[in-house]
C-alpha cells in the first residue's frame, strides 16, 4: 500500500495524467462537440456516429473517462502534498552530521542560534545538537499552497464538465422567453426595450453600445450591456448580438426583410441587400438625438445570370429612410415597421468562480516561488569539535546558497587552516 501511495503521489503519475488529459483535449478539438445526434448522423452517417459516440469522442468533456482522469489528477495532487509534508516532517526529526563544516569561535558557539537570528534566520530547535534555520519566503508553505490551488482548479474543471450549460435566446420588444438555470427551475425574462447607441464621427455612425432592458419574473428590472452581464443565482446573461428586420412596402405588397440578408422585389430582376439599419440614440457634439431609421441599399445583379469576368459587383443604389419613398427602376418602395431583436447568450458554470480565483492564486504562488529567495539550512552543532555542519537548499532566482554559506563562515569567526589567506 505504501508503494501504491507513493506512485499515486509521484510526479511521474502527474505527467501521465496530464499527457492523457492533453490527448483528450486534442480529441475534443478534433471532433465537433455539443451537437445533436441528428446533426452528427447527417454529417458522419449512422455507422461513424456510433463509432465516435461510443467512447464519448463527440462529447469529450462530459465523458466518464475524461472526468475520471480529472478526479485522478485531483487525487494525485492532494496525495503529493500529503506525501511532501510527511517527508518534510520526517526530515525535521533526523539530525545529520555532514555538508559544509564551519569552525566557530568559542564566544559565538555560546549562542549559535542568536547569531543565525541576527542574520535574519528563523530557527527551530529539534534537539540539543540540531536545529533548522529558515530565511526568506516559507518555500514549503508556498509550494503546498499553489499545489492545493492546482487541486482546486481540478475541482473547478470537474464541476464545469458536470454542470455547465449555455445557449442563446432571441427576443423582440415585449416578448417573453424562459431561461433555465437549474434542473427544475427557470427564469422568465421580458424584453422591455432594446437600445442602440452611436456616436457621430467623421460623418459616419460608429457603434457606442447596445443594451437590453429586461423585466424578470421576480419583478426586477435589469439592464444588460456589452461587457456588463446580468447575474442571477449562478446564471449569467450576456448581451451577445442583435438582429434587425423591417417591412418593405412595394405597392400593395409588404416584404419582410432582414438587414444584411438578400431579398427580391417584385418587378425588379435582381437581388437587394442592406447594411445595418441605423436607429436608436445618436451622441453628437455632447448632445443626444433620436436617429430616424435608415440604411444603405445595394443591388447585386440578376439572379441565375452568370457573372461577367471579374465577378458580379454589388453597387450602392441609395439610402432607405423610414417613411420615405425610394424609387429604383420605376419601382417605389418604402421602409416601415422597423424592429430589432436582442440576442442574449446565457451560461451557468458552477466551476467558473473556483477556476478563476484558484488560477489567480496559483499564478501568484508560482511567481513568489520562482522569484523570491528562500533558504532552509539544517545545522548540526558539534561543541566538542568547535564546529557546525550545514546542509541546506535554496530556491528562487534571487537565492544564492554559496553566498549564505560564505557569510556564515565570516560571521561565525574561525576559518580552517585550509581557508586561511596565504
Amino acid at each position: 500500500m505504501r508503494s501504491v501511495f507513493r506512485y499515486i503521489a509521484s510526479t511521474r503519475f502527474t505527467v501521465v495524467l496530464l499527457f492523457l488529459l492533453v490527448i483528450g483535449m486534442f480529441l475534443g478539438t478534433l471532433f465537433p462537440q455539443g451537437g445533436t445526434p441528428e446533426q452528427y448522423r447527417s454529417a458522419f452517417g449512422e455507422v461513424w456516429y456510433k463509432i465516435l459516440s461510443f467512447p464519448g469522442l463527440l462529447d469529450v468533456y462530459h465523458s466518464p473517462w475524461f472526468i475520471g482522469l480529472g478526479i485522478l489528477l485531483l487525487v494525485n495532487l492532494l496525495a503529493g502534498n500529503i506525501y511532501a509534508l510527511w517527508v518534510e516532517l520526517q526530515r525535521h526529526r533526523k539530525p545529520m552530521k555532514g555538508g559544509t563544516q564551519i569552525k566557530v569561535s568559542p564566544e559565538k558557539m555560546q549562542d549559535i542560534r542568536g547569531t543565525f537570528g541576527e542574520m535574519g534566520f528563523r530557527c527551530k530547535q529539534i534537539s540539543d545538537s540540531f536545529f533548522v534555520a529558515r530565511k526568506g519566503v516559507p518555500q514549503r508553505l508556498v509550494s503546498i499552497s499553489y499545489h492545493l490551488c492546482l487541486a482546486l482548479l481540478a475541482v473547478g474543471f470537474l464541476l464545469t464538465a458536470v454542470s455547465r450549460f449555455d445557449d442563446m435566446v432571441y427576443l423582440s420588444e415585449g416578448e417573453t422567453k424562459r431561461i433555465p438555470f437549474a434542473e427544475h427551475d427557470s427564469l422568465d425574462v421580458i424584453l422591455e426595450k432594446f437600445d442602440m447607441e452611436y456616436v457621430w464621427l467623421n460623418e459616419r455612425y460608429f457603434p457606442k453600445d447596445y443594451k437590453s432592458t429586461l423585466v424578470l419574473s421576480t419583478g426586477q428590472r435589469k439592464t444588460v450591456e456589452v461587457n456588463k452581464p446580468l447575474k442571477y443565482r449562478g446564471l449569467t446573461i450576456y448581451q451577445f448580438e442583435y438582429g434587425q428586420k423591417f417591412d418593405l412596402v412595394v405597392g400593395d405588397t409588404s416584404i419582410s426583410v432582414k438587414a444584411t440578408e438578400p431579398f427580391s422585389v417584385p418587378g425588379v430582376n435582381g437581388e437587394f441587400t442592406t447594411r445595418t439599419v441605423y436607429l436608436g440614440t445618436l451622441f453628437r457634439d455632447n448632445e443626444q438625438e433620436a436617429i430616424i431609421p435608415n440604411t444603405k441599399l445595394y443591388f447585386t445583379g440578376t439572379p441565375g445570370v452568370q457573372p461577367e469576368k471579374g465577378g458580379m459587383k454589388r453597387i450602392e443604389i441609395g439610402k432607405l429612410v423610414f417613411g420615405e419613398p425610394f424609387e429604383y427602376e420605376n419601382t417605389v418602395m418604402e421602409m416601415q415597421n422597423v424592429a430589432e431583436i436582442s440576442g442574449l447568450f446565457y451560461r451557468k458554470d458552477t466551476g467558473y468562480p473556483i477556476v478563476f480565483y484558484a488560477l489567480i492564486l496559483f499564478m501568484l504562488g508560482l511567481f513568489i516561488r520562482v522569484f523570491f529567495p528562500s533558504y532552509k539550512l539544517r545545522v548540526y552543532v558539534d561543541k566538542p569539535e568547535g564546529a557546525i555542519y550545514v546542509t541546506g537548499k535554496a530556491s528562487g532566482i534571487a537565492a544564492h546558497l554559496s553566498q549564505i554559506i560564505d557569510k556564515l563562515k565570516r560571521t561565525l569567526g574561525r576559518m580552517t587552516d585550509a581557508e586561511q589567506p596565504t
